[in-house]
């Protein structure tokens, strides 16, 4: 079973996210929706920042609606770069997505076990990094691609647009995108070349550079970034291509193993066999 995290806009929201559909559709994945159709900024009158519910909040409504039909895994694709943090504090790291991580996801099964509850949490992308699953996507359906989005800014807006360009996750997800295909295929899905953005300089700087912050937390690793980047340079110096920001990315070659796909650890040999056989 899966949880249908995100933003609430009923209708709206699966509208500007209709990814989700298509999966489910494809899969045996049982789907619930923890959240309600209502905008919680208007429930609670929210100003400013919105914040949807924890992964914790979710895991235990997911439990409760698992027990009346009888599932026992838990499942949700949180990806390998939540283990990274991103800021440090008074000398600490701080990792923002930590309840999204390995670390996590180890404690809150002890924590099943203790209490005697039958389930487990999985990840199923425990083992992938975004860019491997933006890559296996592209395989599979390359024209899937062009209902990706990740812009939190865009599923709150009321216009139909699903990528605000201005953003750290519509660039790190506009990168992936390119770095799968080629820039004119990440520019047609985006609807716009996001390493020629000047005012975006400085979110592509702190995305990748190993001095900075990350911009945001929910991002991919700072390598990863790097070699999604360093990837996009080398296709678009073949085929002529404006660099952009990409001009400041050294020379590297691209890491295969960030393409590498595997089955959670956490889930007993039987599914991991069969997993692995669809993988190969």
């Amino acid at each position: 079973m899966s949880n249908n995290a995100g933003g609430i806009l009923g209708d709206k929201w699966l509208q500007k996210f209709p990814v989700f559909d298509y999966i489910k559709n494809q899969t045996y994945l049982w789907e619930i929706q923890a959240h309600p159709k209502e905008d919680p900024a208007e429930h609670f009158a929210y100003e400013g920042v919105r914040n949807d519910p924890t992964i914790t909040n979710a895991l235990f409504i997911m439990m409760i609606i698992a027990m009346q039909q009888g599932h026992r895994f838990l499942v949700l694709a949180n990806d390998k770069s939540s283990n990274e943090s991103n800021a440090t504090y008074q000398g600490r790291e701080v990792n923002h997505q930590s309840a999204k991580g390995a670390a996590y996801i180890e404690r809150f099964n002890d924590f099943l076990k203790r209490k005697g509850l039958p389930f487990s949490y999985v990840s199923i992308c425990e083992e992938v990094y975004s860019i491997g699953a933006v890559h296996q996507l592209s395989l599979w359906n390359k024209n899937i691609l062009n209902d990706l989005t990740s812009c939190n800014e865009a599923q709150w807006s009321p216009e139909d647009f699903r990528w605000c360009c201005n953003c750290p996750k519509c660039a790190f997800s506009y990168a992936l995108i390119e770095a799968v295909t080629d820039s004119r295929f990440a520019t047609q899905v985006v609807g716009k070349d996001l390493f020629n953005l000047t005012k975006l300089e400085d979110i592509w700087k702190r995305l990748f550079d190993p001095n900075s912050e990350k911009p945001f937390e929910c991002v991919g690793e700072k390598r990863e970034t790097l070699m999604a980047l360093a990837k996009c340079k080398k296709q678009r110096l073949k085929n002529g291509e404006p660099l952009g920001i990409l001009g400041e990315i050294p020379d590297i070659e691209f890491e295969e193993y960030l393409l590498q796909i595997s089955p959670p650890q956490n889930i007993p040999t039987e599914h991991q066999e069969k997993l692995n056989s669809v993988l190969t």
